[in-house]
């Protein structure tokens, strides 16, 4: 039985710039290595963007931004952390 591994990744949002698409192309390509993504994000400027993110992750969690409301940003990432081991 392999070994599967759970990765959090954090961005800022969802958008069209290079960093989702490199992001996006590189994780497509080792998706199938046992490896479930997960993502925290502050938004989703791009519904395309978020279409094509939702083919690989596993979950994909929103919250708030930390200069917005800093306490609510750390309560939703320890359930974030602790929920999904």
């Amino acid at each position: 039985m392999k070994n599967s591994y759970k990765i959090c990744i954090i961005l800022h949002g969802f958008n069209n710039g290079g960093v989702e698409k490199f992001l996006f192309n590189y994780l497509s390509k080792i998706k199938d290595l046992n490896i479930k993504f997960d993502f925290v994000v502050f938004e989703s400027q791009s519904e395309l963007c978020l279409n094509l993110f939702k083919k690989i992750a596993n979950n994909i969690f929103y919250v708030t931004k930390k200069k917005k409301n800093f306490f609510k940003y750390k309560r939703e990432m320890k359930k974030i952390t602790k929920e999904g081991n």
